[in-house]
Formats: structure tokens, C-alpha cells, sequence
């Protein structure tokens, strides 16, 4: 008669640590999601398995997250081959040649629900996120500023020629802020910074 511990999780970035505590004839685990039906480490137990044996499971949930219809699948699958089963989790052993205990029964099925419950709100979140993220790409279309959540990219550079035609063309103004707003009153948008900096320029240059 063999004591059999079954651990899982979820993914392999988990750790099974917590769930190996204690010793155990022969141990299977498997880091994959408990909605699957057919894991390697659990498909692998039921192999190695014989009448008498007992498995140990952390958790309702680290063996099925399938809710009532994949608990009862796998219960009957270790009725069937004379295993018994005991969760961290419930307070009695499920024997093979006996049935359900009532407090057992009860925990079971009140898992389940919470469970349905869960993974239904999961959903219910999720579509609304969907549906929020559509009505905002609707609202944007409507007022013409889809664009406004799209990356627009880099400002096109300013044309050092233009610009220079444009301050050899207003160096009659009597200072820099007078130039520089007259030259953006044409199709240049430039600061007073990006003028002076032009004019410095084109002074050690001998163009000014």
C-alpha cells in the first residue's frame, strides 16, 4: 500500500515547495493548468497507481480546476481503481469502497461554486474592459482624434535653409523677439531659443 503525493501549479514560474512537505513513496507533479484533463505527472499517476494506495493532494484545486463535472470524472477514476484520496483541504480521506462523507460532499460542492464563481467574474471583467476599450476607440473615431491614441511619431525637423532665408529676411527687426514672431507668422514654427542658436551660427559663419 503506497503513499502518493500529487503537487501542481498553475506554470513553471511557480514554486511546488509548499505542496512538498512530508514523506512519500513515490511523488508526481505538473506545472500546467488543472483545467487540462490529461497531464503528464497526473496521467503518469494513475498509471503507477494500485488498489490500496492512497494519494495525497495539497488542495481540491491543485488536482482539477474543472469545477463539479472534473472533480466527480477524476473521484471515479480512483474509485474505479481502488485509490484512495486525501486533500489537505477537506477533513476526511475519500476511501474507494465508500462513499462521499456529507462534510466532504458539502466542502466539495461549495468549492466548485466559488470556483464558477471566480472564473465567471473573471470573464465578466474582462468583457468589460473590451467593451470599454471599444466604446473609447468609437468616441475617438466620432471626433476625429483616433490619432490622439496612436503614436504620431517624431515632429518633422526644421529646414535649416528655410529657416535661415526666413532670418536673413527679418534682420531689420530690432531684436530676437520681434524676429523670431514675425518669421513664425510665416509656415515656420520655430522658439526664440532655435533662432538665436541659427543666427549665432550664421554670424561665425560670415553670413550675418
Amino acid at each position: 500500500m503506497a503513499n502518493i503525493l500529487y503537487a501542481r501549479t498553475s506554470t513553471e514560474d511557480q514554486s511546488l515547495d509548499r505542496q512538498l512537505v512530508g514523506e512519500y513513496d513515490k511523488v508526481f507533479t505538473d506545472q500546467v493548468s488543472g483545467s487540462l484533463t490529461s497531464r503528464e505527472g497526473l496521467d503518469a499517476m494513475f498509471a503507477y497507481v494500485r488498489e490500496g494506495d492512497t494519494v495525497f493532494v495539497n488542495h481540491t484545486d491543485r488536482l482539477t480546476r474543472s469545477g463539479v463535472t472534473g472533480m466527480d470524472v477524476l473521484l471515479a477514476k480512483f474509485k474505479s481503481l481502488g485509490v484512495h484520496i486525501k486533500f489537505g483541504n477537506l477533513p476526511d480521506t475519500i476511501y474507494a469502497d465508500q462513499p462521499v462523507s456529507s462534510q466532504n460532499q458539502f466542502m466539495l460542492d461549495m468549492m466548485a461554486s466559488l470556483d464558477r464563481m471566480q472564473r465567471g467574474k473573471i470573464r465578466e471583467v474582462a468583457a468589460q474592459g473590451i467593451a470599454v476599450a471599444k466604446a473609447k476607440d468609437v468616441i475617438a473615431k466620432a471626433e476625429g482624434r483616433l490619432e490622439d491614441v496612436k503614436y504620431k511619431g517624431r515632429k518633422a525637423s526644421i529646414d535649416v535653409g528655410k529657416l535661415r532665408q526666413a532670418i536673413l529676411a527679418t534682420t531689420a527687426y530690432p531684436n530676437l523677439d520681434t524676429q523670431t514672431k514675425e518669421i513664425n507668422s510665416g509656415h515656420l514654427k520655430v522658439s526664440r531659443g532655435r533662432v538665436y542658436n541659427e543666427v549665432v551660427a550664421m554670424r561665425k559663419e560670415g553670413l550675418l
